[in-house]
């Protein structure tokens, strides 16, 4: 049946009406399947032939709109970008699709000859699985039947098709049963969010020792000689102190105000019973951004307002962004970016209640960069060897940076005590996995 024809129309109709609800039908179509079978270029070159459209476009709006998924695009590719094109930006969904139209025109006009005197994968595929059952059948009614299993035919060689990206991978996952199984996209900061978090701490490291003191000694031992008498308590910072929970679960983490997503709103209660106070505090959350949609300012006409929603562990949360913060902020935005967003809750002037403002956004990856001034580690007196004086050299010499690295000696159930805080150090990921793989404890700051 031709799309063209009078019958395409009614059936179309009917099969959207009946089985395609206005979420779960797509918004925009790319391509003909004809990429891998056939050698035409596929995503990557119409993605490239995008951006060339749009840089010369002259749409100011159409053009802020592409910068606002160019990075994904070149991370993930153009078809895991697409995904997330919200329905309500329809002219810039239109000019991809008439781009796209053309692109596919002219790609597949130049391969016409090949497309109809070339044997694509599929028919490969096809004629493969005759051949071999018609083999089999033929096979088992001779007298041959003994050596059909010797009987061997050639497999079709099919084109590679591209592997899909990580984070395409784990979107599908969550889309098809709702939640991820095979892994979590801030995996990839993993380390840096546990850090907000809290969970690098002094606190909660000394917990997990079941160490009574919640203050390291200091008074070094006989054979440690020149070691600076510092004591840790004074880099402990006094937000901490603050911060007594004012429920059992509902309360910031760390040194850093940290609030999980799924008691952002819910926190809300909390700071009415606290009073006005709490609302001068910054508090932090960080996630992956998995929703950003503009809209027309309805208050300031020609601005701009934006929402988003971001993810981690534990749930999710949808901020708004006004006019100024918008401006302020947009070149820090993008689907699929970890970040960490700055937050101040504040009361309503009209009626009272509690809303939430957007501050700042960091890179979830700077955090080490932004928030560590240093890492210590704590080991066990008795265990100690030249492997590990030879691991803790190596890294310090891979790792060469500006913060301070702090070694702490602990001998049975005696508190740690400070054997080392010269050395200045690179704070990474790799590098914190590779002193936990060793068995070793760490906390930063």
């Amino acid at each position: 049946m031709n799309i063209d024809s009078e019958e395409f129309e009614p059936i179309f109709m009917d099969i959207k009406e009946r089985y395609l609800s206005g979420v779960n039908f797509p918004k925009l179509i790319v391509g003909t399947g004809l990429s891998i079978a056939m050698n035409i270029p596929g995503m990557s070159k119409l993605a490239e032939k995008l951006e060339k459209s749009f840089e010369s476009i002259g749409d100011l709006e159409l053009q802020e709109q592409w910068d606002k998924y160019k990075g994904k695009i070149k991370d993930e590719g153009l078809e895991a970008a697409l995904l997330d094109v919200s329905i309500s930006e329809e002219s810039f969904v239109e000019t991809i699709r008439e781009i796209t139209s053309e692109f596919i025109l002219d790609e597949e006009y130049n391969q016409h000859f090949n497309i109809l005197n070339e044997i694509s994968g599929f028919e490969k595929l096809l004629k493969y699985g005759n051949a071999f059952q018609e083999n089999k059948n033929s096979v088992e009614r001779s007298l041959f039947a003994d050596f059909a299993d010797e009987i061997k035919i050639e497999q079709p060689k099919i084109n590679p098709s591209q592997e899909w990206s990580q984070m395409h991978k784990l979107k599908l996952e969550k889309e098809s049963i709702g939640f991820y199984i095979s892994a979590h996209p801030l995996d990839v900061f993993k380390y840096q969010y546990l850090f907000l978090k809290g969970d690098f701490s002094r606190r909660e490291i000394l917990a997990e020792m079941n160490t009574e003191s919640p203050e390291f000694d200091t008074n070094l031992p006989n054979f440690v000689e020149d070691i600076e008498d510092e004591s840790l308590a004074e880099n402990t910072s006094d937000t901490e102190e603050e911060l007594a929970e004012p429920t059992q679960h509902i309360a910031p983490k760390g040194q850093f105000n940290y609030l999980s997503l799924d008691i952002v709103n819910s926190f809300r209660d909390v700071l009415k019973e606290q009073g006005d106070s709490k609302l001068k505090t910054e508090y932090i959350v960080a996630g992956m951004i998995t929703n950003y949609e503009i809209m027309d300012s309805t208050r300031l006409p020609g601005e701009k307002t934006a929402t988003i929603t971001l993810e981690d562990y534990f749930g999710s949360a949808t901020f708004k962004l006004w006019e100024n913060n918008y401006m302020k902020c947009k070149d820090k935005i993008d689907i699929h970016r970890f970040v960490i967003i700055k937050i101040r809750y504040y009361k309503s002037k009209k009626d009272g209640s509690i809303g939430v403002g957007v501050e700042d956004f960091i890179d979830l990856k700077h955090a080490f960069e932004r928030y560590a001034t240093h890492i210590n580690l704590i080991m066990e007196l008795n265990d100690i060897g030249k492997n590990d004086i030879d691991f803790i050299k190596t890294l310090v010499e891979q790792n060469k940076g500006d913060k301070k690295l702090k070694i702490y000696l602990t001998h049975q159930e005696n508190a740690p005590q400070e054997f080392l805080s010269n050395c200045n150090i690179q704070i990474n990921s790799e590098m914190i996995e590779m002193f936990l793989n060793n068995n070793y404890k760490v906390f930063l700051n």
